[in-house]
């Protein structure tokens, strides 16, 4: 019989933790429907890893979460009080304060990347299968969600038939293509700085490239390609520009060639969404209108109320003015829902934890614009992973100071 250390068994808790975390707040269906049941899973493995010696806590982040907490409860005050949204804010903020002064960076980020690893290689076999041998997939429990769209699941994949809209897109487990890409994102920045003692590999890199294509995300899509030129640049070999610059011209030729071709779906995802974009004027409905409403109409809203924010209430009032509730723009809902101090907290958290990794300021602000871009046209702005990132950041000094020694 094989006796598990208790570091081993600390390892499998965390990796079970992540993957629990991804599947109960932003997976299929379960997002849905097991809010409560996700976030008692996480008290239960708080608790587990609290007796099993894990019992730092962190006066920073205790601090950070207090005004945080303070700030989310007084706007729900002022602006229409929610107690069901109000307690959950503070639950996450909370769950995310301890777990990010229990657990080791490192080690967070090592599991995590293990999780969205098994996750890739999954979905893309599981997405393949049901194009050339659909039938195998009949073996899997399928899922329906609130709008009654099915998807077959397999524990580390979620796979919809996709096909009817033109082309199949892996969703990975989550509740949507565009989900998964922010995902990948963040596992692709993980695996790229894990420090100067372990390089990054390069076969992961292109796993999760790869898999961020096949999501067929348009925001995925363009994150994909601004990693690609993120890390040609990192590498700060005399040859970078020459790589760089005929990547370029090759995009370029490719682009002038395809594009006028293109029908249908891709000619929709790649042209038309991005076209609408551009051309946006309020007022006007089409294709790519909810995406830019989700921008101007909070940011109009953060106007009017710039200190405490619009509160939960007062995205109800833009969803009765717009005609919809897709408020997808979690860069700028971190201000329009609780305020200019509430967004600023959250942003110098993320870029603090940045930095740590890059340590270097620069490409720091340049690793905070592609996840801001990544996270532009979906709504995690109280995702417990983003929360947790944001916990790390408060107290990063250095690479391996994620987690204060003095402890409460």
């Amino acid at each position: 019989m094989v006796k598990l250390s208790s570091t081993k068994i600390t390892s499998i808790i965390i990796f079970l933790l992540i993957y629990f975390m991804l599947l109960m707040f932003a997976g299929f269906y379960f997002f849905e429907y097991t809010t409560v049941e996700g976030h008692v899973i996480v008290l239960i493995i708080i608790f587990l890893l609290v007796l099993l010696g894990r019992n730092k806590l962190s006066k920073r982040k205790v601090y950070f979460f207090l005004i945080l907490s303070a700030n989310v409860l007084f706007t729900q005050l002022i602006t229409g009080f929610n107690p069901i949204i109000a307690i959950l804010t503070v639950l996450i903020l909370f769950e995310a304060c301890l777990l990010s002064s229990i657990i080791e960076f490192e080690t967070f980020r090592d599991k995590y990347v293990q999780c969205l690893i098994i996750i890739s290689i999954v979905s893309l076999l599981a997405n393949i299968i049901l194009l050339y041998l659909p039938n195998i997939l009949n073996i899997f429990p399928v899922l329906t969600n609130s709008k009654g769209n099915q998807s077959v699941f397999l524990l580390f994949a979620s796979v919809s038939d996709f096909r009817r809209t033109g082309v199949q897109r892996n969703q990975g487990i989550f509740w949507e293509p565009g989900a998964f890409q922010i995902f990948l994102c963040l596992a692709y920045f993980f695996e790229l700085y894990r420090g100067n003692s372990n390089p990054p590999r390069k076969w992961v890199l292109l796993l999760f490239i790869i898999t961020m294509f096949s999501t067929i995300s348009t925001t995925g899509i363009i994150t994909a390609v601004l990693l690609l030129t993120f890390t040609l640049v990192k590498t700060k070999k005399n040859s970078t520009v020459i790589k760089v610059g005929g990547i370029a011209i090759i995009l370029l030729i490719i682009v002038t060639q395809i594009l006028p071709n293109l029908e249908g779906f891709w000619q929709f995802t790649l042209v038309t969404k991005i076209n609408q974009v551009l051309d946006y004027q309020v007022g006007v409905a089409n294709a790519a209108s909810s995406r830019m409403d989700a921008l101007v109409y909070p940011f109009w809203a953060l106007l009017s109320s710039p200190f405490w924010g619009i509160g939960t209430e007062g995205f109800k009032q833009l969803a009765n003015i717009v005609g919809h509730s897709m408020f997808t723009c979690t860069p700028i809902n971190w201000f329009a829902m609780y305020g200019a101090f509430y967004g600023i907290f959250i942003y110098v958290g993320l870029f603090r934890g940045i930095k740590s990794m890059t340590q270097d300021t620069l490409r720091a602000a340049v690793v905070l614009v592609i996840i801001c871009v990544s996270l532009f046209s979906e709504n995690l702005s109280t995702n417990i992973i983003i929360m947790i990132m944001v916990f790390y950041g408060i107290s990063a000094g250095k690479i391996d100071s994620y987690n204060d020694t003095k402890g409460i």
